[in-house]
């Protein structure tokens, strides 16, 4: 499955290495689910995704305004990160037929709140 990257920021990085309980951004979320949001991207970052991903991704934040279609707004790193778990669980933890499976939505939320080592892809979890 294609990945979108997402960019941990330097300050938070530090943070959390000082901290390991703070909250780890994903890695990256499914391609698909940014794809969607192009048109975002090109008016906060005069930018297509594809761009976008071959210059290392966006940081949360930034991927968080993109996926909600509004403009990007300072916003706490772990706030952030919280929401991005949620709008990824949310895309991910639904069949094609629209049914939320829930046991999935679970094991995708716990997985993406692990440290960034430890982060499973929805494909390892199905």
């Amino acid at each position: 499955m294609l990945q979108f990257p997402v960019l941990e920021v330097g300050v938070y990085r530090l943070r959390r290495r000082r901290d390991p309980s703070l909250p780890a951004a994903p890695r990256s979320v499914p391609w698909s689910l940014v794809a969607a949001h192009e048109a975002q991207a090109l008016r906060n970052h005069y930018q297509t995704v594809e761009r976008l991903a071959q210059r290392g991704g966006l940081g949360p934040a930034e991927l968080v305004a993109v996926l909600e279609d509004r403009p990007w707004r300072p916003m706490a790193e772990s706030a952030a990160i919280e929401r991005l778990t949620d709008l990824v669980v949310e895309f991910e933890a639904v069949d094609p037929d629209g049914v939320v499976r829930p046991a999935v939505a679970d094991q995708l939320r716990e997985s993406l709140r692990r440290p960034a080592s430890e982060l499973l892809s929805a494909e390892e979890m199905r």
